[in-house]
């Protein structure tokens, strides 16, 4: 009974290893290197240029991230300045950059990169999933 208890004891002392909120950033786990370039994609690119496509649709104001650079000569005035063609790419790939990295982050804090996180036939006890193919008969 006792050497089960020291059993328990270790694996706890192991979990407690696996589970520092440290450790998913300094060695994250990324089962499937694809999932973080399409994070970054979608989130930088993506999800910006579709904001302020339905921004423009509705015909609201533009919000202050997409307003042209300090410095430019578009910014001088912006009130009566006509935005030139393509003014809205660098602020817009610059809010991306600070989406993507928050939503990179988060996703290393939720270990959403491990394949235990997105398989739904994931087999914790043999280590693999089951999706098409894998592990019937």
């Amino acid at each position: 009974n006792n050497n089960t208890n020291n059993n328990n004891n270790n694996n706890n002392t192991n979990n407690n290893d696996e589970d520092s909120i440290l450790t998913r950033f300094t060695s994250p786990q990324i089962d499937d290197p694809g999932l973080p370039l399409a994070d970054a994609l979608l989130s930088q690119i993506v999800a910006p240029t579709l904001q302020l496509y339905w921004i423009s649709f509705n015909r609201l104001p533009i919000p202050s991230w997409a307003t042209s650079l300090p410095g430019t000569s578009a910014s001088m005035g912006m009130l009566y300045n006509v935005p030139t063609q393509g003014s809205l790419v660098a602020p817009t790939l610059l809010h991306g950059a600070g989406l993507t990295l928050c939503w990179i982050l988060g996703s290393l804090a939720a270990r959403g990169y491990e394949v235990r996180a997105y398989d739904l036939n994931y087999d914790a006890d043999q280590g693999q999933g089951k999706g098409q193919g894998q592990g019937q008969g």
